[in-house]
């Protein structure tokens, strides 16, 4: 006890001597932090915003901190989801301006951010600007506060807004490494560990806490997560009342990484201005080094990143191309093989150049595992297969031939190597050393490795079935381009001869109903037939309900190659279902309506008729839509 005593006591010593050294020597970074009352009027916000702004410039700050919904606060779920704005619009231009008008960085705490590609409810969105109005980095809120207390409060965010997908690592700012949070992810510690682990300084959480939560919690998380983590703590607030609906605690503030309150508003509009030395958070981290005192080998955060592939990765001594890498996290990467022993042959490793799976960590070997699974599950769905060889040749003794520890990922089929599955292995050990089987060219691989990266990123997308609604956005476009996993093709569409079926094939590709569509049926020298969402060619349906008429018209034939007609079950049985002739075929001509002709991409209608099928006109591989849509010229 008396050691204890005497321990804490050197500790609480030296911290002060080092919090007096710093304030001599140390960096110094000046912060503003706002508190607003902001309501449906966006106009008087930003004005309120703007004042504050210039009262920060003026006192020579690097960066300002605005709270959550410093935009607006809506009045209903309608005015809160109407009002929402793109982030390339008029109002977000305004706080860049500001930020090159009084040389400041921005922390925009949480923008009604609405994406155009996904507008029915708009993201929480903290927004990162530079001092010259760019946009430094995005984080959008990935836990939602959902809150439901009959007779006293009912705020359900998750009715208003929709979580976010992705972490993001700390932002490089003037006052230090930034961590990005807002309010209500202040609960999970978790999140802000991770920060901290990825060399967050920081710690951000702008928030429009409620009166009952902030009265009993508030500033009690702030200080734990600023004393856990060893981080400055910044919370930007909303405080008072809204509207006759809602009403928020205030008190934005500032916490050292001892856990003090060094800066702080009370219940009104107002600002709170503070210090930020990054000297005094190396110095507190070296007198208790207490993440160099963490159990990894009991315990650890595994994170589920995706990172776009943008550099080079080292496999043993090889060096893997960016655009060969289909997939990359934290510690990983997936990238097509050199020279795959089956279709879908890939490889997985991590960053780091290790030798055996023993020698990674952890977290590296959740990591390696976890990316397994997901490519995986990407694979077998696009080559229609329901097993897999997933395994580690760990030592030269397994086989392994390239000293950096990786795994094989082989989407399997019967009999693909004879009657006994396990000869794989013996081709794996073989494969590489027959000098009959030439490496693929870098586009080969690069192409591979696009149709991957677009599955992975399509993979858990959910296609909704279309019903009859009025038509906007396709009318009359005169093309639709599809993208497939063998490359683009355009269909140009016959709007004077066959209107509804035009519009029936022209709204169906605007609504994403053939994305991830398979063509299901490959007859060489005849046609390819796809539109079938189950796979089947029993399936589909149209804009019109079920199925709709024929619309022949005998001055269109099926003349030669690249036409494009709708596939039936009989007269007037038209759903989604459509085919494309490799050949003239006379005898179809007035019982399927033709509606258009490939106006660009033949090669690729070729090279789709050209692929092996089972006995059942079936691929042996699929061959998927990635994407339809309608378009205003052919060129692909």
């Amino acid at each position: 006890m008396n050691f204890r005593f005497f321990m804490i006591s050197a500790i609480s010593g030296a911290i002060r001597r080092t919090m007096s050294t710093t304030a001599a020597n140390g960096s110094r970074h000046f912060i503003a932090v706002c508190q607003l009352t902001s309501d449906h009027d966006m106009e008087k916000n930003f004005k309120t915003c703007e004042s504050m702004v210039e009262r920060a410039g003026a006192r020579k700050c690097e960066m300002i901190f605005f709270p959550e919904c410093f935009d607006y606060v809506g009045r209903n779920k309608e005015e809160t989801v109407g009002m929402a704005y793109d982030l390339n619009g008029e109002f977000i231009q305004r706080f860049r301006d500001l930020a090159k008008k009084h040389n400041l960085w921005m922390s925009l705490g949480g923008t009604h951010h609405k994406d155009p590609a996904e507008p029915n409810l708009p993201w929480n969105n903290h927004v990162v600007i530079d001092n010259e109005g760019k946009t430094r980095a995005e984080y959008k809120k990935i836990h939602l506060f959902d809150l439901e207390i009959p007779g006293k409060v009912r705020l359900m965010e998750s009715e208003f807004s929709k979580a976010g997908k992705s972490m993001v690592p700390p932002v490089d700012t003037p006052i230090g490494k930034l961590g990005l949070s807002i309010c209500y992810d202040l609960r999970f510690p978790e999140l802000s560990i991770w920060n901290r682990k990825s060399g967050a300084q920081i710690l951000s959480f702008p928030s429009a806490f409620t009166l009952n939560t902030g009265l009993a919690h508030w500033e009690t998380l702030l200080r734990t997560r600023a004393i856990e983590n060893q981080c400055y703590v910044v919370a930007a607030a909303q405080t008072g009342k809204h509207n006759e609906k809602r009403q928020s605690y205030g008190h934005a503030m500032v916490v050292d990484p001892w856990g003090h309150v060094i800066a702080q508003c009370s219940e009104r509009v107002d600002m709170c201005f503070a210090e930020i030395d990054l000297a005094y958070v190396d110095e507190l981290r070296l007198m208790q080094p207490v993440y160099a005192h963490r159990r990894n080998d009991l315990y650890t955060i595994h994170v589920n990143e995706q990172h776009e592939p943008t550099s080079i990765h080292m496999f043993s001594k090889f060096s893997i191309q960016p655009d060969c890498i289909f997939y990359e996290s934290r510690y990983c990467f997936a990238f097509v093989n050199l020279k795959p022993v089956l279709p879908g042959h890939i490889v997985i490793c991590p960053k780091r150049v290790a030798e055996r799976l023993t020698d990674l960590s952890d977290e590296e070997t959740a990591d390696l595992f976890v990316v397994a699974k997901k490519v995986q599950k990407m694979l077998e769905k696009h080559y229609n297969v329901t097993s897999s060889t997933l395994c580690v040749q760990d030592g030269i003794d397994a086989g392994r031939t390239v000293e950096h520890v990786h795994a094989h990922i082989l989407p399997r089929r019967p009999n693909d190597f004879g009657p006994n599955p396990d000869d794989l292995y013996k081709k794996l050990h073989d494969h590489d050393k027959n000098d009959e089987i030439k490496p693929r060219t870098l586009e080969e691989m690069a192409s591979e490795a696009k149709i991957y990266r677009d599955s992975m990123k399509i993979e858990n997308l959910k296609r909704k079935m279309p019903a009859p609604q009025s038509f906007h956005g396709a009318d009359q476009l005169p093309y639709v381009v599809i993208e497939t996993t063998m490359g683009k093709f355009c269909v140009e569409l016959y709007w004077n001869h066959a209107p509804k079926t035009c519009r029936n094939f022209s709204e169906l590709a605007r609504r994403g109903y053939y994305n991830n569509t398979i063509f299901h049926r490959i007859i060489t020298d005849f046609m390819i037939q796809g539109g079938d969402p189950t796979g089947t060619g029993r399936g589909g349906t149209s804009i019109y309900g079920d199925r709709f008429a024929d619309e022949i018209d005998e001055r269109l034939k099926h003349t030669g190659a690249g036409i494009v007609s709708m596939a039936n079950a009989g007269p007037n049985t038209n759903g989604s279902q459509f085919f494309i002739t490799l050949v003239p075929t006379a005898h179809l001509d007035g019982k399927h309506t033709i509606f258009g002709r490939i106006a660009a991409g033949m090669k690729v209608i070729q090279n789709i008729g050209k692929v092996d099928v089972d006995n059942s006109d079936r691929p042996k591989y699929e061959i998927r839509i990635l994407k339809a849509y309608p378009n205003q010229e052919s060129r692909i």
